[in-house]
C-alpha cells in the first residue's frame, strides 16, 4: 500500500475506534492531528475489509469523522477499544432527562455485519440534476374505497371513485372536471404535476365552501370522495405556481378531484348554482324535494355583474381558517397588552372530572368578575373616541325641574343638586330613612329677573329604589334583547311562582311600576315632542292642524272654511294636557319606525318576514285591527303573531279572520306608509269608509306562538292598541286555531249560535266531549298514533288536550308526542313538521315510527296536519290534504245516506288546481259528490265551501276543515230518525259538528276527526292509502321578465294571456295519457310555476319540462 494511503487509513481507523469506544481513556493526550479527507479517487481504490486488519476497518468509516489521539492510532491491536460489543450510532434529537436502560443499546445498522452503514455515493436514485426529482410522472394508483357502512367498495381510478354515470350530469362536466355550460366552481381548481389536465381542489377549500369546518368531516360524511395525499415533488411544484405558501412544504396536503366534488354536491359547488338545473343527478335532486331553479346556497354573496367571484374566502391563508385561532383575546387589553394565555393540560379521568369541572367554573367566574371590575373604570371606544360605562352603574331616569323665582330663605337640604328650590329631597327614594345633610348648593340662586324671562331648568338624575331593576331604555326600545325589568316577565311565568314568593314578587313589581310610571320619554315630554296647538283656546291635534290649515308663505294662517284667524298656543310643561287619540298614534308610531328599504304585502297568511324587520308591521296591524273592530260595531278581532312553518328566525302577524280584498289593500298601504304619515293613512281609510265611527268601541284579543321574537312584537301590538283606545286581552301562547275558536266564542256569546266557552279550557272540553260522543264506544285496534309537533306550540297544547281525553283502555286513542321541545325556540320546524314531511317525502329523522304505524305531523302553529306511514317494504307513504279530504267526504256522505238525508243535505268538496287528478276522479266517480275548483288560497276555499250544506276543503299541504252550515244543523235537529241506524248516524253527525273546528284548519281537531273516521271504518293506514293512487306529478319554477303577462282563468287552470300559449300547452298535454298541466304566476316574485301530471314519473317530468320551455320562450 502506498505511504499516503497507509497514513489516511490509519487516521480513519483511529477515528472509528474513538467513535466506537464507550470507555474514557486516561492516558495522556496529544494534540489532535489534522484529518486528511480522501478524494473520490482514493475512496474508489480502498481495499476490501479484512477480519484482522485494523486499518481496513477504519477505511469503512466516513473520512470526515474527527480523529483522536495519535497514541491510540499507534496501537490498533489494543484490546480495550475493540471489545465494544454494540456499535453506537448517533440518535436524533435531544436525549431525555430520564434515559431508559436500553438508551445506549442500538441495533446495528443495515449494510454491514459490523453495523457500519454503507457509503452511498452520488444523488439518491431516481433524481437528476437540479432542485426537483426526475420522476415527475407518477403512475396512477388503483385502490378500493369503502363508500357506506355496509362495507360496499368501489374501484378508484385516477383518484376518483368509479360510480354509475348520469347522462344528463355528464353533459355538465367532462372527464377532467371542467364544468360545461358556463358554470364555474366556487373554489379554486388546478392541475397537478404528472396528472395531465385533470382538475383538483385542496380538500379544505370545498369543505369550507359546503359548510364543514375542516376536511376531516368532509370526507367522513361523504365517503365517495377519495382523498389523495400529494408528495413532496407535487408540493414544491404547487409552491412554485403560488398555489400554496412555502410554509406548507412540511405539511400533509390532501386534494380531491373537482369532478368528484361536483358529482357529490352539484349546484352547491357552482357559483350561483340552482337546484336540479346545476345538479349532476337531476333525478335524485327531484326525489329529495328540490324545487327546480331555486338557489342552492341562498346565503352566498354573489358578485356584481362584471366582477369576479371571491374564491379566496375559502383559502386558509386568506383568513378562512381564523376560526381556529383561539389562543388569546382578539382585541387589545385596556393597557394595550394582550394577555398571555397558557392552557393547563389536564387528563380527565373518572376520579378527577368533578374536581376539574368545578375548578374550570371557578376560573371562568373569576375571569367574569375581573372583566366586570375592569368595566367599572370605563371602556374606551375607538370609534366614538369616548369612554363608555356600564348602564347599571349610571342613573337610569332623569326629570326636569323649573327653577322658582323666590330666593332661598334657608340653607338647602340634601344634596343640593338643583338651585335649592326643589320641592323634594333628591335621595335614592327612601325619604323617610334618609338623614338630611346640610350642604351648600352646587349652583347659586337664580335672580327673579332671569327666571321670570327665561325658562331655567335643572336636570335631576334619579336611581330606582332598592330591589327595582330597570334599564336605561324600555324593553320595547331594545328589540331582540332580554328584558331587565320585572314588569316584562310573562304572566304565564308569574303563575308558576310559589305562593310563598308570589306576594314579594307582586310588591316588587308594583314598586317598579310606580317608579317607571313617573317618567315619560323625550319623544313625548322632551325637546322632540310635537307642538301643542289650540284655536281660540280649543285644542286641536297636530295632524288635524296639518290637514285643516292652509299654509301660505308671507300670509296669515287661516282655517279652511273659517274667516277667523288662527292662534297657536304652545303649552308649557306645567300645563295639564290630555292628548288627542290621533296624536297618540303619531307618537306611538315613532317608537316603531318602518324600515326605509322594505316593502310589505298582506297575503292569505298575513305578513311574514324576518323577525328583526317586522316590528313596525305588527304595530300597524294593531291599528288596522282597531279600525276593523269599530267597522263591525265593536266585534272582537283576533291578531295572531306567528310564522307557521317558517324557520325560527322569521315571524309574522295576521288578523284572525279572512279579510276582504279592499281591507287587504288597506293593510298593505298602512304597512308601507312612512312613519310620519301613519295618521294620514288612517284618516284616509276613515274618509273612504265613513260608516266607521271612531267613537264606537274597539275590542281585540291576541296570542303568539313559541318563537323567541314573540314577546317584543307583542309590545309593538300593545302600543298600537293603547294609542287607539282599544280594549284588548293577551291570551299568551296559543295555537292559531285556538285563537280563532276564542274569537268565534266571544262574538257568538249569549246568542243562539253560541260556539263554546270563552277559555282555553273550554276548547279542550268541547273537543274531548265531542270525541267521546263521535266514537260511540268504539276502541282503536291499530295501535298508537305518533304525532310530530314540529317543536312548536302544538306540542304542549296537544299534551294538554290528551289530559281531557279518555285513556286508551277506556276507548281513547293512544297518542305519542315527539318533537315537543319548545324550550329551545331554535329547534322550531328544524327537520320536522308538516312542511318538512310534505316537501322531503320522508319522516322526520327523529320519528319513532315502525312499519304500518300511523304518524302525523303538525306545522309550527298547529293549523296544518299531514299523515304518513312506512309500508311493509319500508317505503314512505304520504297521506296529504287530498287524502284527508276524500276520507272526510266519504265518511260524511255515508252518514248522511244512512240518516236518510241525501236529498236534504248537499255535500261538496272544494279543491285547488294543485289537487292531484286522481283525488278529483275518486270524488266524482267513487263518492258521487260534487267537486269544485277555486283559485289558490284558504280564503277562496273557505268561501266556496260555505255554498254547501257540508263543505269539505283541504289543501294538499294539510290545511283545511269541514264547514257544516246552520241550515244543515237545523235539518239534523228537525229530522226524526226511523231506525236505530238513522239515530246513530244523526248523533254521530252532531258530534262531528262539535269535534270539527269550523273556524279554520286545526291540526288538533283534524287529528281526532281522522282517528274517529278510521275507527268507524276499521281501517289502518294501508287501507286508507289504497283508496286511490296519486298520479305522478312535477312542479317546476321558471323565472320570467314580467309575471304580470301571465293571466289565468278557470280557477287558475288555464291561461288567458299570453295569447296562443294555452293552445300549445293543450297540444302537449294531449300527447300524454292522463296528462294535465297548468301555468300560474307567482304572487311575490317574477316567476311562474308549471305543474304537470301524467301516468308515469318520466312522462310527468317530460311534460313539465316541455311546458317550461314554452314559458321561457314568451
Amino acid at each position: 500500500m502506498p505511504p499516503r494511503r497507509q497514513r489516511a487509513a490509519a487516521q480513519a481507523a483511529t477515528v472509528s475506534l474513538r467513535k466506537r469506544t464507550s470507555i474514557r481513556l486516561t492516558s495522556p493526550r496529544t494534540p489532535t492531528p489534522q484529518v486528511v479527507e480522501p478524494s473520490d479517487d482514493d475512496m474508489m481504490d480502498v481495499d476490501p475489509p479484512t477480519a484482522n486488519a485494523a486499518d481496513s476497518a477504519g477505511e469503512q468509516e466516513d473520512a470526515s469523522t474527527p480523529a483522536v489521539d495519535s497514541e491510540i492510532a499507534s496501537e490498533p491491536a489494543s484490546p480495550a477499544p475493540i471489545q465494544s460489543s454494540a456499535p453506537r450510532r448517533r440518535r436524533l434529537g435531544r436525549p431525555p432527562k430520564n434515559r431508559p436502560p436500553d438508551w445506549d443499546t442500538l441495533e446495528p445498522a443495515d449494510g454491514s455485519e459490523s453495523g457500519t452503514p454503507k457509503k452511498r455515493r452520488g444523488r439518491p436514485p431516481g433524481t437528476g440534476p437540479g432542485r426537483w426529482p426526475k420522476n415527475r410522472h407518477l403512475v396512477p394508483l388503483t385502490t378500493q374505497l369503502t363508500i357506506d357502512k355496509e362495507g360496499t367498495t368501489v374501484e378508484v381510478i385516477d383518484d376518483e371513485a368509479i360510480l354509475p354515470e348520469d347522462p344528463q350530469g355528464e353533459a355538465k362536466v367532462d372527464k377532467n372536471g371542467n364544468l360545461q355550460g358556463g358554470r364555474e366552481y366556487r373554489c379554486r381548481t388546478f392541475t397537478l404535476l404528472g396528472k395531465d389536465d385533470r382538475l383538483y381542489m385542496l380538500s379544505t377549500e370545498p369543505a369550507r365552501c359546503i359548510g364543514f369546518r375542516d376536511s376531516y368531516l368532509f370526507f367522513q360524511k361523504h365517503p365517495v370522495l377519495f382523498k389523495f395525499v400529494i408528495d413532496d415533488a407535487i408540493k414544491h411544484d404547487m409552491i412554485d405556481r403560488k398555489l400554496m405558501p412555502h410554509s406548507y412544504k412540511g405539511r400533509t396536503i390532501g386534494v380531491v378531484t373537482a369532478r368528484s366534488v361536483f358529482r357529490e354536491f352539484g349546484a352547491q359547488i357552482v357559483i350561483g348554482g340552482k337546484k336540479v338545473v346545476d345538479d349532476y343527478n337531476e333525478k335524485l335532486a327531484r326525489e329529495n324535494g328540490d324545487v327546480e331553479g331555486e338557489l342552492a346556497v341562498p346565503g352566498d354573496i354573489l358578485p356584481k355583474e362584471g366582477e369576479p367571484y371571491n374564491k379566496n374566502q375559502y383559502v386558509a391563508w386568506h383568513g378562512a381558517s381564523s376560526v381556529y385561532h383561539t389562543g388569546g383575546p382578539s382585541i387589545p387589553m385596556p393597557h394595550g397588552k394582550v394577555a398571555e394565555t397558557k392552557k393547563r393540560k389536564v387528563v380527565i379521568t373518572d376520579a378527577n372530572w368533578m374536581l376539574e369541572h368545578a375548578r374550570a367554573c371557578t376560573q371562568y367566574n373569576a375571569s367574569l368578575n375581573d372583566r366586570r371590575r375592569g368595566a367599572w373604570a370605563g371602556s374606551y371606544d375607538i370609534y366614538t373616541n369616548s369612554v363608555q360605562f356600564p348602564a347599571h352603574t349610571q342613573p337610569t331616569r332623569a326629570h326636569w325641574e323649573f327653577v322658582k323665582d323666590e330666593p332661598l330663605e334657608s340653607p338647602p337640604q340634601a344634596n343640593g343638586l338643583t338651585n335649592g328650590n326643589n320641592d323634594t329631597v333628591l335621595t335614592n327614594g327612601h325619604l323617610e330613612d334618609e338623614v338630611a345633610v346640610e350642604t351648600p348648593p352646587k349652583f347659586p340662586p337664580v335672580p327673579p329677573l332671569y327666571s321670570r324671562n327665561y325658562a331655567i331648568i335643572d336636570t335631576v338624575f334619579s336611581n330606582p329604589p332598592p330591589g327595582v331593576v330597570t334599564s336605561a331604555a324600555t324593553s320595547s326600545d331594545i328589540n331582540g334583547f332580554a328584558s331587565t325589568s320585572l314588569l316584562d316577565i310573562d304572566e304565564d311565568l308569574v303563575a308558576l311562582v310559589p305562593p310563598e314568593n308570589l306576594t314579594s314578587l307582586q310588591e316588587t313589581r308594583a314598586a317598579a311600576k310606580a317608579y317607571q310610571s313617573g317618567f315619560g320619554t323625550e319623544t313625548t315630554d322632551g325637546m322632540r315632542a310635537r307642538p301643542r296647538l289650540a284655536v281660540y283656546g280649543q285644542e286641536i291635534s297636530y295632524s288635524s292642524f296639518l290637514a285643516g290649515v292652509g299654509l301660505r308663505f308671507g300670509g296669515s294662517l287661516k282655517l279652511k272654511g273659517a274667516d277667523s284667524g288662527l292662534f297657536i298656543i304652545i303649552d308649557d310643561a306645567s300645563t295639564a294636557f290630555e292628548m288627542d287619540p290621533n296624536d297618540k298614534i303619531g307618537v306611538a308610531s315613532q317608537k316603531h319606525p318602518k324600515p326605509e328599504d322594505r316593502t310589505f304585502q298582506y297575503g292569505t297568511a298575513g305578513f311574514r318576514m324576518k323577525a328583526n324587520v317586522i316590528d313596525s308591521v305588527v304595530f300597524r296591524v294593531g291599528l288596522l285591527a282597531a279600525l276593523r273592530s269599530r267597522k263591525l260595531n265593536g266585534q272582537t278581532i283576533g291578531v295572531m303573531i306567528t310564522a307557521s312553518h317558517n324557520p325560527p328566525e322569521d315571524n309574522g302577524v295576521k288578523l284572525g279572520e279572512m279579510l276582504e280584498a279592499d281591507w287587504e289593500e288597506h293593510a298593505t298601504k298602512i304597512a308601507n306608509a312612512l312613519t310620519e304619515h301613519v295618521c294620514d293613512k288612517i284618516y284616509g281609510i276613515l274618509s273612504e269608509h265613513r260608516q266607521v265611527d271612531p267613537s264606537k268601541p274597539a275590542r281585540v284579543i291576541f296570542a303568539r306562538d313559541t318563537r323567541a321574537s314573540g314577546p317584543s312584537l307583542v309590545i309593538a301590538l300593545k302600543d298600537a292598541l293603547d294609542a287607539t283606545g282599544t280594549e284588548y286581552t293577551d291570551y299568551g301562547i296559543l295555537t292559531t286555531p285556538q285563537l280563532h275558536y276564542l274569537v268565534r266564542c266571544i262574538n257568538t256569546k249569549d246568542t243562539p249560535e253560541a260556539y263554546g266557552d270563552v277559555s282555553e279550557k273550554g276548547y279542550y272540553e268541547k273537543l274531548s266531549k265531542a270525541f267521546v260522543k263521535a266514537m260511540k264506544g268504539r276502541k282503536f285496534t291499530n295501535g298508537p298514533v305518533i304525532v310530530d309537533c314540529a317543536n312548536g306550540v302544538g306540542g304542549p297544547k296537544l299534551a294538554e288536550l290528551v289530559k281531557y281525553l279518555p285513556k286508551p283502555e277506556d276507548g281513547g286513542v293512544e297518542i305519542k308526542i315527539v318533537n315537543n321541545d319548545v324550550a329551545k325556540p331554535e329547534r322550531l320546524n328544524h327537520q320536522c313538521g308538516a312542511d318538512f314531511v310534505k316537501t322531503q317525502q320522508r319522516p322526520p329523522p327523529s320519528s319513532q315510527a315502525g312499519q304500518l304505524v300511523r304518524c302525523a305531523s303538525f306545522d309550527g302553529d298547529a293549523d296544518r296536519i299531514v299523515f304518513y306511514f312506512l309500508d311493509s317494504d319500508n317505503t314512505f307513504k304520504l297521506l296529504d290534504g287530498d287524502k284527508i279530504a276524500t276520507l272526510a267526504a266519504s265518511f260524511l256522505g255515508e252518514l248522511v245516506k244512512i240518516a236518510g238525508l241525501t236529498s236534504s243535505i248537499k255535500i261538496g268538496v272544494v279543491q285547488t288546481a294543485y289537487a292531484n287528478g286522481s283525488s278529483t276522479q275518486y270524488i266524482h266517480e267513487n263518492l258521487g259528490l260534487e267537486c269544485v275548483c277555486v283559485p289558490t288560497g284558504v280564503k277562496h276555499l273557505h268561501h266556496a265551501a260555505q255554498a254547501f250544506d257540508i263543505g269539505v276543503y283541504f289543501e294538499a299541504n294539510g290545511h283545511g276543515t269541514v264547514l257544516i252550515s246552520p241550515r244543515a244543523i237545523k235539518v239534523l235537529r228537525s229530522h226524526e230518525p226511523q231506525s236505530p241506524a238513522q239515530a246513530n248516524a244523526l248523533e254521530t253527525l252532531f258530534a262531528l259538528s262539535e269535534l270539527i273546528n269550523q273556524t279554520v284548519g286545526d291540526a288538533l281537531s283534524d287529528l281526532l276527526f281522522v282517528e274517529t273516521v278510521l275507527a268507524h271504518k276499521g281501517w289502518g293506514p294501508q287501507a286508507w292509502e289504497g283508496t286511490y293512487t296519486d298520479l305522478p306529478n312535477r312542479l317546476v319554477r321558471v323565472e320570467v321578465a314580467d309575471r304580470g303577462v301571465f293571466k289565468t282563468t278557470d280557477a287558475e287552470r288555464r291561461l288567458e294571456s299570453p295569447a296562443g300559449l294555452q293552445d300549445k300547452i293543450d297540444e302537449l298535454v294531449g300527447r300524454y295519457r292522463g296528462g294535465r298541466s297548468f301555468v300560474r304566476a307567482s304572487g311575490t316574485e317574477d316567476a311562474v310555476r308549471v305543474y304537470a301530471e301524467a301516468t308515469t314519473k318520466n312522462e310527468a317530468d317530460e311534460l313539465a319540462n316541455h311546458v317550461a320551455e314554452l314559458v321561457r320562450g314568451v
